[in-house]
This record gives C-alpha cells, sequence and structure tokens, in this order.
C-alpha cells in the first residue's frame, strides 16, 4: 500500500512539474492499464479449480454479502454528503461541457468484458505453456496509480478546489466501515453464518487478497473462498455501478462503495464520474479504510 502511496505522490509532483506540456495522452495510458489489471484478475480466478467449483454455492452467499456491504456503505455515504451540503456535479471535458453518462458507463463494459476475458482464458487455459509474471498485476497497478498521480498534479485547480469542501467530507473513511458493519450486522440475522463471520468477510472492503487470506486461516477455507468472492465482487460492483451511484445517493457513493480499492483499483472510474477534486479524496479514504481491514478482520476473526 505504501509504495502505490509512493507511485501516486510522485506521479502528482511530476504532474506539476510538467504542467506546460499537454498531457491528454495519460489517460489512454490509463484505460489500457485498467484493462489489464481486469484481465489479469479475471485469469487468476478462472485458473483457480477451488473458486470456480465453489462459484454455484458459496458464490450466491459472496453476492449476497457485497451487494448489501456497498449498499450500506453507499447509505451512509448518502448520508455524510447531505450533512456535508454536497450535492453531484456531473464532470466536464477539456471544453467545459459536462460528461455524458454512457462514456463513464461504456468504459465499466469494456472493464467487465475484460475481467470475463480474464476468466474464460484461465477456464480454458489458452495460454498454454505461457507464463504471466507474479508481480505483472502489481507492476501495472504502479503504472497506473503512477499516471492518475500526473493527471491530478497537472491540474492546477486541484488543490485550491478542495477548499471548497466542508471538513467533515474527512470523515468518510468512517463512515464507509460503518455503513459496511451496520449492513452486515442487519444480513447476518437471515444468512446461516455467525454474526462475526460476515462482520469479518465485510470488513475486508474490497481488499480480497488480505482479508481472505486472514479469514481463511481463522476461520477455514470455506469462509476464507467467500471472502475472497465477496470483496472481489464489491470491487466489480463499484467499476460496473459507480457511473449511477452518485446520481442515486450523492457524489461520495462511489467512494464509499470502492472501500479499500479507492485509492488504487476502482480510483480510475471514480475520478472519471465524480472528477478530479475528489479523487483526492478517494485516495485519503482508500488509505485509512485500507488500513483499518487487518485491524477489523481480525477482531471479529477473534470473536
Amino acid at each position: 500500500m505504501f509504495t502505490v502511496i509512493g507511485c501516486m505522490l510522485t506521479g502528482i509532483g511530476a504532474g506539476i512539474l510538467l504542467r506546460r506540456f499537454d498531457l491528454g495522452w495519460i489517460n489512454k495510458i490509463v484505460i489500457v492499464t485498467i484493462w489489464l489489471l481486469l484481465y489479469l484478475l479475471g485469469l487468476d480466478i478462472g485458473g483457480n479449480p477451488k473458486i470456480i467449483s465453489a462459484l454455484p454455492t458459496l458464490g450466491l452467499t459472496a453476492l449476497i454479502i457485497s451487494v448489501t456491504a456497498t449498499f450500506g456503505s453507499c447509505l451512509a455515504a448518502a448520508a455524510l454528503a447531505r450533512w456535508c451540503r454536497l450535492k453531484y456535479s456531473a464532470p466536464r471535458n477539456a471544453s467545459g461541457a459536462k460528461i455524458s453518462l454512457w462514456e463513464p458507463l461504456k468504459g465499466s463494459l469494456v472493464i467487465l468484458l475484460f475481467f470475463a476475458a480474464g476468466i474464460v482464458t484461465g477456464y480454458f487455459d489458452l495460454l498454454g505453456s505461457l507464463e504471466v509474471p507474479s508481480r505483472l498485476s502489481f507492476y501495472n497497478l504502479c503504472v497506473m496509480i503512477f499516471c492518475i498521480g500526473i493527471s491530478i498534479g497537472h491540474n492546477r485547480n486541484i488543490f485550491d478546489n478542495l477548499r471548497q469542501f466542508d471538513r467533515k467530507i474527512l470523515l468518510l473513511p468512517l463512515f464507509t466501515i460503518l455503513g459496511t458493519l451496520a449492513a452486515m450486522a442487519v444480513l447476518g440475522i437471515f444468512i446461516p453464518y455467525r454474526l462475526p463471520e460476515v462482520m469479518a468477510i465485510g470488513s475486508g472492503q474490497g481488499y480480497y487478497s488480505l482479508s481472505s487470506v486472514l479469514i481463511a486461516e481463522s476461520k477455514g477455507a470455506e469462509l476464507g473462498t467467500i471472502a475472497l468472492l465477496a470483496n472481489v465482487i464489491r470491487e466489480i460492483i463499484t467499476l460496473v455501478t459507480a457511473p449511477f451511484l452518485p446520481r442515486i445517493a450523492g457524489p461520495l457513493a462511489p467512494i464509499a462503495a470502492g472501500g479499500a480499492t479507492t485509492a488504487d483499483s476502482t480510483l480510475p472510474i471514480i475520478r472519471q464520474v465524480c472528477g478530479d477534486d475528489l479523487s483526492v479524496v478517494s485516495v485519503y479514504h482508500g488509505f485509512l479504510v485500507d488500513f483499518s481491514v487487518p485491524f477489523m478482520v481480525s477482531l471479529f476473526c477473534a470473536i
């Protein structure tokens, strides 16, 4: 996580230094890295027989948990936005015209297609003997975050525009966590798992790699698999629904929905639908929620 934050800060610094130049091509690099990131994620899932075999049964439970967790966090974000009197304003392109809903939605659908292509490739082993470097996803993520940092730093007005926000917006990570946990507490009444186990899965906040390992080691492979699927699904839900969420639940909803991923994998789509100003809030939110995951998951696993 600290490496990713370092890439972001370095990119912002580079963007500030390069403000005299036209860097419109940076966004194209970001789009390509998003496609590759989701393809590699799908490749990992499709190539894992245990995950694929668990989809018909455990996958449904994971879907219910992820949808409920996302709903709870968005509801909390809507309450905070109302408290801050923050209203959604569609971002504008370079010419000043509002970006239509179709633009980010089209990007979300393409992302979903790359994710599906990765699953198919992994499931049918279409790459054969071709070895995919184990760290490729991480390096790709670093490039993406660096380029987003450049884009943010290149915007001359972004840090001045942040002053327009109410300071209560800094409570967004807390609202995201509390909204998720409240939703999990309600859901725990209806599904056949102990309440602390459901809370532990929800506390993953989209950080599927760490949370699934912690839960699997403490509670067994079944819950670990559900945690992995639920948190991957939450990330995908954010990527696909982000264009609609600000119009339904306010401008903070896509950030809350992304949970711990808003400083990395879901940041590009959040920036596209919410604008550069809230991108900085998204990075701050992702860092703090990400930091909370190991503590919250470990706490509920110990109960």
